[in-house]
């Protein structure tokens, strides 16, 4: 816990999205609208703050699920969860309702083990060096995020280049020298992907050069607007899930 850091940053959707899932749309407001993932995501960040204990906090929110930099390299990126016009990200009823609600609910800022995944994580499950998770990925693919990877390549081989190689755009210059090291049958199969490579890690890679807004993300003392708040609580019954988020907050 200690080697988190004291900056905490939420992947806010992804969170939402799971407490949907984890919590029963039974949980829900005054009026019956389903509220599981609002109150779901509250008690997520209640843990969180009093798990670790950061300084800040920030919840980041994706404006862009889908950046045009990344389908343009690689059009099946993400393609299975669009909409027919493949411009917006297909979500449950239930659940869209609720994310404005969470929006409102973070800017009056006040289920499951979460596990810790780091460097030594990702090690000691894919035995892989940490940060070529990647490399590793485009190789395999990820059907959640729509990568096909190369054809053929599963799991233990995609490991295997990576420590051999230790990044895709190694394993293509051995390629282009002629070089081997490449385990049983691989080599074919990443030619025959050589397109495919050349565009991927651009796609799964973090984006590093992407545009976020100055944010201070100190825990909040008390919440800045408490009357909204208030508000927000009698409207949708937060009940015991606002209240201990705020008191997580606020205890810092």
């Amino acid at each position: 816990m200690a080697q988190v850091g004291s900056l905490m940053l939420l992947d806010t959707a992804s969170l939402y999205f799971r407490a949907f899932y984890g919590v029963p749309e039974t949980v829900a407001a005054p009026d019956g609208t389903p509220v599981n993932a609002v109150r779901g995501l509250l008690d997520m960040i209640t843990r969180l703050v009093r798990a670790r204990h950061p300084a800040r906090l920030v919840a980041c929110l994706d404006a862009d699920w889908r950046p045009a930099f990344r389908v343009a390299a690689l059009p099946s990126y993400k393609a299975h969860r669009a909409s027919a016009d493949g411009e917006q990200e297909e979500v449950p009823a239930a659940l869209a309702a609720q994310v404005p609600v969470i929006e409102q609910v973070l800017t009056a800022r006040g289920l499951t083990k979460l596990d810790i995944v780091d460097e030594a994580a990702i090690t000691a499950r894919y035995q892989i060096p940490g940060r070529a998770y990647a490399d590793y990925a485009t190789l395999r693919g990820d059907p959640s995020d729509g990568l096909p990877g190369v054809a053929g390549v599963g799991d233990k081989t995609a490991a295997a280049l990576v420590r051999t190689f230790g990044s895709v755009e190694a394993m293509l210059a051995a390629l282009d020298a002629g070089h081997g090291g490449f385990p049983g049958g691989a080599r074919p199969k990443v030619a025959a992907a050589r397109d495919y490579l050349a565009v991927a890690p651009m796609v799964v890679r973090v984006a590093s050069d992407a545009p976020v807004p100055e944010v201070d993300g100190g825990l909040p003392v008390s919440p800045v607007d408490p009357e909204r708040l208030l508000a927000l609580d009698a409207r949708f019954g937060l009940g015991s899930s606002l209240r201990r988020a705020v008191a997580a907050l606020s205890e810092g």
